[in-house]
């Protein structure tokens, strides 16, 4: 009972202060509105920008987000996904596969990955028998990076039997893919993550690209 209370208080936390910073924030642009436009970038240059995140911390550009093609990748020998084909493969494992995105830093990695599992459902898998998958976003939600993160919601993949998260903080946001697959006699639990730093979740519709290579998931014919 006493996990379950600071889960949920560290939910509440965390809300609480996404929405506080987001009124600061929004306090601020107000009242730089009202100042003239030399002046107001004189008051960033000055010394306010620097109280924010600079662009760096969102990782270093290695080249334009999506060149517009996608390349295919059989993980785990298990299952396929697509990734744009400037995001370059740094790590290989006969189970898993890291990619880096368009910018350095662990932030822009995304991660593909199988595990063999002795379950019969996706929810036993993920060790949460019984419950919804709200609650299993919730309780998901605590695990993230950080310190835990929002849940805003889960969606079935079409054609498959797949689920994608989504989980934000103050850092990162996640889109994660959970699906169980047959592999022989055997069960794997397979996962793909994809994600990006705040700052640029919406630059170049960039979730918009993230979602495709969630979409793109599918078992290995």
């Amino acid at each position: 009972m006493r996990q379950v209370a600071m889960a949920s208080i560290g939910r509440r936390w965390r809300q609480e202060h996404r929405l506080l910073c987001a009124g600061l924030l929004a306090a601020v642009f107000q009242s730089l509105s009202f100042v003239a436009p030399t002046l107001r970038r004189g008051l960033l240059l000055g010394g306010l920008a620097t109280q924010w995140p600079a662009p760096a911390h969102a990782g270093l550009e290695l080249k334009t987000f999506g060149s517009g093609g996608f390349k295919e990748y059989t993980v785990a020998d298990a299952f396929q996904v697509s990734m744009p084909d400037n995001f370059k493969v740094i790590e290989e494992q006969p189970l898993k596969t890291i990619w880096q995105g368009d910018r350095s830093g662990e932030l822009n990695t995304m991660i593909a990955q199988a595990k063999v599992v002795e379950a019969d459902t996706l929810e036993k898998a993920l060790g949460m028998d019984g419950l919804d998958l709200k609650d299993i976003g919730e309780k998901l939600s605590d695990k993230r990076p950080f310190g835990g993160s929002d849940f805003m919601g889960v969606q079935k993949l079409d054609g498959v039997d797949a689920y994608r998260f989504e989980f934000v903080n103050d850092k990162i946001h996640e889109y994660i893919l959970y699906a169980l697959l047959n592999s022989g006699s055997q069960k794997l639990l397979c996962s793909v993550i994809v994600r990006a730093p705040g700052l640029l979740w919406q630059n170049n519709n960039r979730f918009q690209t993230l979602a495709k290579i969630i979409d793109s998931f599918k078992p290995k014919a």
